[in-house]
């Protein structure tokens, strides 16, 4: 397809300005597209509304016209510098051979026809004129990309020259980075050490909200006493590889192993990290279920675990001295979560998060339950607590689901302090379920407070004695 040529005629004559475009339209072997302006100063507003890309190849320019003559016009023509690039032919009627001087070499124009004019001679003049145009705009862009293109070379010359230094020097400390990395992840080293691990200090903090997950294996402790040092060690091995594949496809990090417990975090943005660290630990007990059914090594017994998540501020940074620092993340929130972890045992479910952790998420999209309102070690404040349980499949799923909207029932009865009927529903929670540990201690506390009933200002909150 061959793009029109434009051209602006600018001339106060209706009939000098048909008669141009009827001889430049008719014209063979051409394609012009023809922009009529009456003066000067409507050629001047049809440029400033025109693109830098849609500019006329060409103006052909009366000189005595209203408003803005043809003389004023060019002068302002060419004293822009996109504009001065447009080729201007005077079309006039001033056929003096001073005023052609003064056209072409004061005022600054490409060629000077006098009226009246000859066609093919109007014809070959604007096809020179356009041709010079057209070659000279393509030698500006090849100057350019050449200029680019030079630009580019000294940069990469200069960056090569500086990437070479750089590598004698910094070979070394490479190499310790990523040495180091298997002891400190790398997200935790891009805060700690944003100006590169030979600059580490001790102090270096920084504070943002994160979600922190705690996980722990079920009765370690118990079977781990009829196992070697090297057999727990073997155990433990595969099982934290286990389980750091669900962290990592989460776009987690391991902050530490703590024996057979895991603490890690989910530093995306906003609420993204909730949604990572949740997905991260039902990920985590589908793969424990999958390890257990194919593991041949010792304990001969399926493990479980706990995992517990919550979201908060917390303190990253470095503590330590000159001569031993060690990176660390503190916080309320950090011990909420190893706290909630803790509970998953009392409550006998796998996955317990905070309400500040659930508001974060799309619950539509997750199975849980209401476990209590509970005060734990060391905090005053209570915290509600739910159950998370996305990781069972199938009929698991469904009668899980019933129990807990049971539950959400009895747990209703219970704050209003109608024990009796508190207690029918739990009951039931425990035949739907087949067993339910928060049911059965929510009966025991039935019990207890159908003979001794709390204070009037009971919030129906659980304090923990234990951690």
């Amino acid at each position: 397809m061959v793009l029109s040529t434009r051209i602006f005629i600018v001339d106060d004559s209706r009939t000098v300005r048909l008669r141009v475009r009827q001889i430049l339209e008719g014209a063979k072997h051409a394609d012009y597209e023809v922009i009529e302006a009456a003066d000067g100063a409507d050629a001047l507003k049809l440029l400033e509304k025109t693109n830098p890309e849609n500019l006329p190849y060409l103006i052909l320019l009366d000189r005595n016209m209203p408003n803005v003559s043809g003389d004023a016009c060019i002068c302002i023509l060419k004293s822009d510098p996109v504009w001065k690039t447009i080729p201007v032919i005077f079309l006039t009627a001033q056929a003096d051979k001073s005023e052609m001087v003064k056209g072409l070499s004061l005022l600054g124009s490409n060629d000077y026809l006098p009226k009246p004019f000859d066609t093919g001679e109007l014809l070959a003049r604007v096809k020179t004129q356009i041709g010079l145009k057209k070659a000279e705009d393509d030698n500006r862009r090849l100057t350019q990309n050449l200029e680019k293109a030079l630009q580019a070379q000294r940069k990469a010359y200069a960056e090569l020259k500086e990437t070479k230094i750089q590598l004698a020097e910094t070979h070394a400390v490479a190499v310790m980075t990523k040495v180091f990395e298997k002891f400190v992840p790398k997200q935790f080293l891009a805060r700690i050490a944003p100006n590169g691990l030979e600059h580490i200090v001790s102090g270096t903090v920084s504070s943002r909200p994160i979600a922190i997950l705690f996980s722990d294996l079920r009765s370690f402790t118990t079977f781990s006493e009829k196992m070697t040092p090297g057999e727990i060690f073997s155990f433990l091995n595969e099982y934290l590889a286990q389980m750091l594949d669900p962290i990592e496809l989460n776009d987690g990090f391991v902050d530490k192993f703590i024996g057979d417990a895991i603490m890690a975090l989910f530093d995306q943005d906003g609420f993204a990290q909730a949604e990572a660290a949740v997905k991260a630990a039902i990920g985590m007990q589908k793969q424990l279920v999958a390890w257990n059914a194919t593991r041949t090594g010792l304990p001969h017994m399926d493990v479980a675990s706990g995992v517990g998540i919550h979201i908060g501020e917390v303190m990253l940074g470095t503590l330590g001295s000159s001569t031993r620092i060690n990176s660390t993340v503190i916080g309320d929130a950090v011990n909420l979560a190893s706290r909630l972890e803790g509970l998953t045992k009392y409550y006998g479910v796998r996955i317990i998060v905070s309400g500040e952790f659930l508001a974060c998420l799309d619950k539509d999209s997750y199975g849980f339950r209401e476990l209590d309102l509970v005060s734990v070690k060391g905090r005053v404040a209570p915290v509600t607590v739910y159950e998370i349980y996305q990781d069972l499949e199938g009929n698991a799923w469904d009668s899980h689901r019933n129990m807990a909207e049971v539950f959400g029932k009895a747990l209703a009865l219970y704050r209003k302090r109608l024990w009796n009927e508190a207690r029918e529903q739990f009951q039931a929670c425990i035949k739907l379920a087949g067993s339910d540990t928060a049911s059965s201690l929510f009966i025991d506390r039935c019990n207890h407070y159908g003979d001794t009933p709390p204070s009037d200002g009971w919030d129906g909150s659980h304090v923990m004695e234990s951690k």
